[in-house]
């Protein structure tokens, strides 16, 4: 019996994925590609998000990214993204500091 937390991904879509992307060497480092993937998923369906992701320039915030991608539910992802657009135009907070406000955001949502 295996200990730990259980895994996220299968070994067999890891190994594959690790094979596309072979600059990635940690576990942790493939499961954050694949939350910010996961986030810019739903992101690009919205309008007015260029500042998380901006497809003209292929620019992302993957900070941010990832920790949306973490939050799992696409409405809860969509909601936080479209605050974060909104605000980042107002408040001058940095990307690792709109990375927190994701992941306290995520801790008090799983608690209630």
């Amino acid at each position: 019996m295996a200990r730990g937390r259980p895994k996220l991904v299968r070994d067999e879509f890891f190994a594959l994925f690790q094979k596309m992307h072979p600059e990635i060497k940690s576990r942790r480092g493939i499961l954050n590609k694949l939350y910010c993937l996961d986030a810019i998923k739903v992101v690009m369906e919205m309008e007015g998000t260029n500042y998380l992701f901006d497809k003209e320039k292929d620019e992302a915030k993957q900070s941010i990214l990832i920790e949306l991608g973490r939050l799992k539910d696409k409405e809860c992802i969509k909601q936080v993204a479209r605050y974060i657009c909104k605000e980042a135009k107002k408040e001058k907070q940095t990307v690792h500091e709109w990375a927190e406000f994701v992941r306290r955001f995520g801790k008090v949502r799983t608690w209630k």
